[in-house]
């Protein structure tokens, strides 16, 4: 998958300048690095000793990140582009993109830790509305003027966005809405979940001008 989009990213079709052509070189190795952090990942998971849970890590990033998460996430996102997106379609597409990166990343520490079954289930909701939280977010800055790393916007590449479907004022809405609903998850879980509490907040704070 990387080398057709790298391959793809690479086939010059009247590009007009040499700048051009450095910024989808960057992005191709962007891909190239993101394969080999992944790859790492699965080994430092794999070869973990005194974690007697550590393959049950390994099959819940495994499904996170294939076709019933990340990959399948951005294969909707991809089709997604230049259509009228709905608001049903974001969900689809962000519960197993970004949603489901985020929700492992939380899960994968209860897991290892033993938790119980109560708290991976508060786990994985923080984690999905976290991942929501996020991904909104991303939405309103680059509807902001953040470009993305070739150098265009959300909107001038026609992807299916929060901001564009709502508004930056209803993607706000949502944005907090999910903040909250992961800080909700973490009620019952006490002081220890006070870094995670922290990461909503700072997801929200991001969005705020005095952070550009």
């Amino acid at each position: 998958m990387g080398r057709v989009r790298i391959d793809r990213l690479l086939v010059e079709r009247g590009l007009a300048t040499s700048r051009e052509r450095a910024r989808r070189l960057v992005m191709a190795g962007d891909v190239l690095v993101g394969e080999r952090l992944l790859t790492e990942a699965f080994g430092l998971m794999a070869s973990a000793r005194g974690a007697p849970r550590a393959l049950e890590a390994v099959a819940e990033v495994a499904r996170a990140a294939g076709a019933a998460g990340m990959v399948g996430g951005q294969a909707l996102d991809l089709a997604a582009e230049g259509t009228r997106a709905t608001l049903a379609t974001l969900r689809a597409i962000h519960a197993r993109k970004t949603g489901a990166l985020f929700r492992v990343a939380a899960r994968t520490g209860g897991l290892v830790a033993g938790a119980a079954p109560a708290v991976l289930r508060r786990l994985t909701d923080y984690g999905e509305h976290l991942g929501l939280a996020f991904q909104i977010a991303d939405d309103i800055l680059d509807a902001a003027g953040g470009p993305e790393a070739d150098g265009r916007t959300d909107r001038e590449l026609g992807k299916a966005t929060y901001a564009a479907v709502l508004g930056t004022a209803g993607a706000r809405s949502h944005l907090l809405r999910a903040r909250d609903r992961a800080l909700a998850a973490l009620a019952p879980l006490g002081p220890k979940a006070a870094p995670l509490r922290a990461l909503a907040g700072h997801v929200v704070a991001r969005t705020e001008p005095a952070a550009w």
